[in-house]
């Protein structure tokens, strides 16, 4: 089921999902263990750009949140998402927008890291690694984004509620799909390292910080240690 959190008004219902409060969403995603993250912005860089919609789900449930940042402060969300596991696609870019209202996302499992560590580059120059070319690579399941472009002007309507709730749900499968094959690769150490790090890299990138700036260097140290106890 596909809810839509927002104090917009609708003068017909959808049977494509329903309206709840942040209060409600909050209250049935309290108990989950695990949050599948997406969102949509107004554009790229964090400084300059927003959210216009965050979508949370869980694939033991049947729930799957899209919350309207537009009249929503996603600021409410902060303990629930600070205190989860957060599987995210390409998470690098939505960290540096949660960071923004001081959502500070520490554990993370990226699936755009794992379809990487499975090609270790190779071959090299011709794998895309974005969700719509790993779902049709792995799963052969056409994830159709032609309605991202027109989010700005659509606004939150039906089509793209219903695309961001797939969008979402096409990660969920993608990440189960690529755990069966971490598995096989016994490389559960290697994903956990590489997406500690994640945190690290959008603090560097939301800062304009250098690659060599020693903050970087003792923040990824401290992170990696408090994951993987490293003396």
């Amino acid at each position: 089921m596909v809810y839509l959190v927002t104090r917009q008004q609708e003068l017909f219902g959808w049977d494509d999902y329903k309206i709840i409060s942040a209060e409600e969403s909050l209250r049935m995603m309290q108990d989950w263990q695990v949050i599948q993250l997406d969102s949509e912005t107004t554009g790229r860089d964090p400084h300059l750009c927003d959210f216009l919609c965050v979508q949370m789900g869980n694939d033991s449930t049947d729930a799957r949140m899209v919350i309207d940042c537009s009249t929503i402060n996603i600021g409410l969300y902060k303990d629930l998402l600070e205190s989860k596991l957060c599987i995210l696609q390409n998470g690098k870019f939505d960290l540096q927008f949660f960071f923004n209202y001081g959502i500070i996302i520490r554990k993370v499992y990226d699936t755009m890291i794992c379809e990487q560590l499975l090609h270790l580059g190779w071959p090299s120059g011709q794998i895309s690694y974005a969700l719509n070319a790993i779902a049709d690579r792995r799963l052969h399941i056409n994830i159709d984004k032609t309605v991202r472009g027109e989010i700005i002007w659509r606004g939150l309507d039906a089509k793209v509620i219903n695309y961001a709730a797939l969008t979402y749900w096409g990660r969920i499968v993608s990440d189960y799909y690529l755990e069966k094959w971490m598995n096989c690769w016994n490389a559960k150490g290697v994903i956990p390292c590489q997406s500690a790090a994640k945190p690290v890299v959008h603090h560097r990138k939301v800062h304009r910080l250098p690659e060599g700036y020693s903050s970087l260097n003792n923040r990824t140290s401290k992170y990696l240690k408090n994951s993987f106890r490293l003396s």
